[in-house]
């Protein structure tokens, strides 16, 4: 059998109840805070040194020793930082925005070149493909400045320009990165 409580006990009893309910509550909004403060820290580089040998940059980019530069929640690996190619000249007005929903050429014959550009620049569009510079003897779609292409020519100097629709890369791997950090506003 129960025993008989008075109202005064039932009452004592539901306050102590919500009051350890408040603390719990209390408890899991603060733990939960903390923790998404700390998944922000380590994957946006809020200011915690989280052991990882990343170097800053201008906007907020990290970019760690194995060449995988972070911005937000986006990962880009590039084989250079920005500070080895802020020399490369480059000339350019078109946009990472220009890019979306169509699709981007790369005509280069340097594998490192074209995967670099895909994997990077290609998140942007609605795909990426090889393709030629006007005419080749490839079997790859021939293509214009009058579509979305990115033309590499090895060269001893470095610098990037735009003529219509095309970008052209002249140079080395670190022409490539300068052209991706403008495209990425960096």
């Amino acid at each position: 059998m129960r025993k008989i409580e008075s109202v005064l006990e039932r009452e004592k009893k539901a306050q102590r109840n919500r009051l350890i309910l408040s603390i719990i509550m209390l408890g899991i909004l603060v733990l939960s805070t903390l923790g998404f403060g700390l998944i922000f820290a380590v994957n946006y580089g809020g200011g915690f040194n989280t052991g990882n040998n990343q170097q800053a940059n201008s906007h907020g980019g990290m970019l760690n020793s194995n060449g995988v530069l972070n911005l937000g929640s986006q990962q880009y690996t590039l084989a250079y930082p920005k500070t080895q190619v802020g020399d490369v000249q480059v000339s350019l007005t078109k946009t990472i925005s220009q890019l979306s929903g169509q699709t981007l050429y790369i005509a280069a014959d340097n594998p490192a070149v074209v995967n670099e550009l895909a994997q990077t620049l290609g998140r942007f569009a609605a795909r990426a493909q090889e393709a030629c510079y006007q005419k080749c003897d490839k079997d790859l779609p021939e293509k214009t400045c009058d579509d979305n292409l990115i033309v590499w020519r090895d060269s001893e100097e470095n610098k990037v320009w735009e003529e219509g629709n095309c970008i052209f890369i002249e140079g080395d791997m670190r022409a490539v990165d300068a052209l991706i950090y403008k495209m990425l506003g960096q």
